[in-house]
């Protein structure tokens, strides 16, 4: 009777609850993170990102188990309201984007000389599976738990949904502030931003097909396809240095999902959800769903926080961008006909010693093309190359480097058409900001 009445109290404050959840989430995650760094073998410890934060998700994964039957959720592991093929269809703009963001692997594969080095085999192993305990960890917390809290209260008409949905896909997007401690502030807030959004979508197609599974699947995906190059070559990059790479620019990516959630949550689809939250056929419903005045202010007052929201955290990510960078250089070209060719991008002097990101975009015509970019330290005693990135094709590549104050530095990008047959235009971006 005592659980029952928790039960009932966590399902009247789902906003209270969910925000619990997610301190748990984060402590889960963090405080294992903790254990192994302090008394882990140096298997876990020295072998990259993917292995300790593998070692890390098995025990937040236990942790999603234990909260889902303390909420009295343990019915997420069975439950379907559709179709396999059904609930993969509305999951059908993340495979495709997804799959579409494996191009850049291409050239890659068709000039095998050009390949990186892969991972050894059994890193690659322990990143598949870190990838899979990352969906299944933070669906189960979220989509599982938190999405659930926000379905038992408001989920009773249209308005009521929208509420649940915003709420839980905000609630999904704060988590991620916790990489503020390891990563630069403007790739955090732009993470932030486009996670809530993300979540909502996410949401959305739970909502519909209630397989849980289906977005353990779809989430592990969005994750392999973004940080296949992390994880399975050798490129020396990480999740810190991948998440600090984010401009405010990508903020843009956000703007498909909310479409993706207005899509899934169109009349016809919502009347699916609310037949099922009403054990009942969609034809029992009348023609026209009317919301109550009570899930209308709801609606709204999720809405009015939400973009409050976006907008605060867009604004300070500008703010952080504009106060950390040294160097944002961007420039497009037509190619000169010359095999090999050079061009310095920018000089400048940090003011600070710290830690920095060093950005390079590039694309062009021809992916039989390839640019090294340079940062080489100059002063009274010569110059000197002290970092250097190489990208080729159309890839975006993101390292950490140690400036010093006071002295001076030039950034020039060294490239090479020496095998391209009819190259037009590239465009180069780099940007130097503090992490």
């Amino acid at each position: 009777m005592e659980n029952q009445v928790k039960l009932r109290t966590s399902r009247k404050h789902p906003l209270v609850y969910s925000l619990i959840v997610a301190v748990v989430f984060t402590l889960s995650l963090n405080v294992a993170g903790v254990l192994i760094g302090l008394f882990g073998p140096d298997f876990l410890v020295n072998n990259g990102d993917f292995v300790f934060q593998g070692a890390a998700e098995c025990f937040s994964a236990l942790a999603a188990i234990l909260c889902v039957f303390l909420f009295g959720y343990s019915g997420i592991w069975n439950e379907r309201s559709m179709k396999l093929t059904r609930a993969l269809d509305c999951s059908a703009y993340f495979i495709v984007v997804s799959l579409l963001s494996l191009v850049s692997i291409v050239p890659i594969l068709l000039n095998p000389e050009d390949m990186p080095a892969l991972q050894p085999v059994w890193k690659i192993i322990a990143f598949l599976i870190t990838i899979f305990l990352i969906g299944f960890t933070e669906e189960v917390f979220f989509r599982g738990i938190v999405a659930n809290l926000f379905y038992d209260k408001h989920a009773y008409d249209p308005a009521g949904v929208w509420t649940a949905v915003i709420g839980s896909g905000f609630i999904f997007g704060s988590m991620h502030l916790i990489n503020l401690f390891t990563s630069n502030p403007v790739g955090v807030l732009v993470q932030v931003l486009s996670a809530s959004v993300m979540g909502m979508a996410l949401t959305a197609i739970y909502y519909r097909c209630r397989n849980i599974w289906v977005l353990v699947f779809v989430h592990s995906f969005v994750n392999l396809c973004g940080s296949y190059s992390a994880g399975i070559f050798d490129y020396g990059s990480s999740m810190t240095s991948i998440i600090s790479s984010y401009g405010t620019e990508m903020v843009i990516s956000a703007v498909p999902y909310l479409i993706v959630t207005l899509v899934l949550l169109r009349p016809k689809k919502m009347r699916e959800i609310i037949a099922y939250r009403a054990g009942i056929e969609v034809s029992q419903l009348p023609a026209v769903l009317s919301s109550s005045k009570r899930s209308k202010k709801g609606s709204a007052v999720a809405i009015v926080v939400a973009l409050l929201l976006s907008v605060v955290m867009y604004g300070a990510a500008v703010y952080f961008e504009m106060d950390s960078a040294v160097v944002h250089y961007r420039g497009y070209r037509d190619w000169n006909g010359e095999p090999s060719f050079s061009e310095e991008l920018a000089e400048f002097e940090v003011d600070e010693q710290a830690v920095y990101v060093f950005e390079v975009s590039y694309s062009a015509s021809d992916y039989d093309t390839s640019v090294v970019v340079v940062i080489s330290e100059y002063g009274p005693n010569g110059e000197r190359e002290a970092y250097r990135v190489t990208a080729s094709g159309a890839q975006d590549v993101a390292m950490t480097v140690k400036l010093e104050q006071g002295k001076r530095y030039r950034v020039i990008a060294y490239y090479d058409y020496s095998r391209s047959e009819g190259a037009q235009g590239y465009l180069t971006e780099v940007e130097i900001s503090k992490a």
